[in-house]
């Protein structure tokens, strides 16, 4: 049985996502160039005493974006990835990995056949979205490509295994090339930049990052932000939900959303972080 205060913040959650989606389609995404240390697209490193210096968040972003793919790769069959409410599996195909940063694998790329499955919130807002939109009571697909960057566990389940590979095909090198700037002119948001606050602000749970084409729904995107950044900063959604499944319109000219969602933690509670609770703020001093 919710409390009193937790049924007024799940109807606030419901309100604060039907909403969001109106306003959003009206938007055109801003983009406002920042010094990679203090802030790219709207992203600040929190202020602590061993911040790094301003050399190494250049050097830390400069590796992300330049996402080289090139150092191991691994055959992978029905290999299950568990996010959230989203489970990704790999039935048959290549993964290919960039060198760390940091000390740490934070992208991939997978050439073959796959699945995508989420299933819908317990949110009467966001199951009629999804049977609008999709025609359906879940979000699912094939794909047989997919571009990952993270900042979470990731590389411990997809890495296994993995050997030493210095020449992956070019097919995959271009989608690894050009996630970047796609993401960025479609939706504002810098993948780069949003990693490379979380590596230095040792977030945890890390980032993560997706975006699956080739099956029935064509091309889409997962992304699963803890602190909600990029929900908030590039979609407007600011009720603290921490994923977003969505797919850019053309006809738009921007993303829409298929689905929205809370951590399934939250749902079992009945309340949630609103996002302004995982605000930084920056101190020279």
């Amino acid at each position: 049985m919710l409390s009193q205060s937790s049924k007024v913040r799940v109807n606030k959650m419901s309100l604060c996502s039907l909403s969001r989606r109106g306003d959003f389609r009206c938007r055109i995404a801003l983009v406002i160039p920042c010094y990679a240390l203090l802030c790219v697209m709207g992203f600040s490193v929190a202020a602590r005493g061993d911040q790094p210096p301003a050399g190494r968040g250049l050097a830390v972003y400069g590796n992300l974006k330049a996402f080289a793919l090139g150092y191991r790769s691994v055959r992978v069959e029905n290999l299950v990835l568990k996010k959230d409410r989203v489970t990704l599996t790999f039935h048959d195909g290549m993964l290919y990995f960039p060198a760390p940063v940091e000390g740490k694998v934070r992208g991939a790329v997978f050439m073959g056949t796959g699945t995508f499955q989420a299933a819908v919130p317990p949110n009467e807002f966001e199951l009629n979205n999804v049977r609008r939109l999709l025609k359906a009571d879940e979000v699912a697909s094939d794909f047989k490509t997919a571009v990952l960057r993270f900042t979470d566990d990731t590389y411990s389940v997809l890495g296994a295994g993995s050997q030493q590979d210095s020449s992956p095909p070019l097919a995959a090198s271009r989608l690894a090339a050009n996630l970047d700037a796609r993401v960025l002119e479609e939706t504002g948001a810098n993948l780069s930049a949003r990693q490379m606050v979380s590596i230095l602000n040792r977030e945890s749970p890390g980032f993560f990052f997706a975006e699956f084409a080739g099956g029935r729904r064509g091309r889409f995107a997962f992304l699963l932000d803890a602190q909600a950044r990029i929900p908030v900063a590039n979609f407007e959604i600011n009720a603290g939900e921490r994923g977003l499944i969505y797919a850019f319109d053309k006809g738009l000219s921007a993303p829409d959303i298929w689905m929205a969602f809370h951590g399934e933690e939250e749902y079992q509670l009945g309340r949630a972080q609103y996002a302004d609770a995982n605000d930084l703020i920056f101190s020279r001093y």
